[in-house]
């Protein structure tokens, strides 16, 4: 057996085993793909109602609710420095 030959050999055999998982691949991809659909309508339906007896998710979120934000009329303070520059 010759190198070629050995070469040759294992060329048939790789192209054998890619042609085996196309096919099969080829197969099975319709069905992949509706089981794939009917998973994503079903964790969508789960997500919007959720299963009897249990109650919507609570926020898990530690932090206190944010101060109410300033009416846009008051001013800050200016500091001592500022009002002696001016006189």
């Amino acid at each position: 057996m010759t190198v070629g030959s050995a070469f040759r050999s294992g060329l048939r055999g790789f192209v054998t085993a890619v042609t085996a998982v196309l096919i099969f691949i080829g197969l099975t991809a319709p069905f992949l793909a509706l089981l794939v659909i009917v998973g994503l309508v079903a964790f969508a339906l789960r997500r919007r109602w959720p299963a009897p007896g249990r109650s919507a998710p609570r926020s898990r979120s530690v932090a206190p609710p944010h101060p109410p934000a300033p009416a846009g009329d008051q001013r800050t303070i200016e500091h001592d420095s500022a009002d002696a520059v001016r006189r």
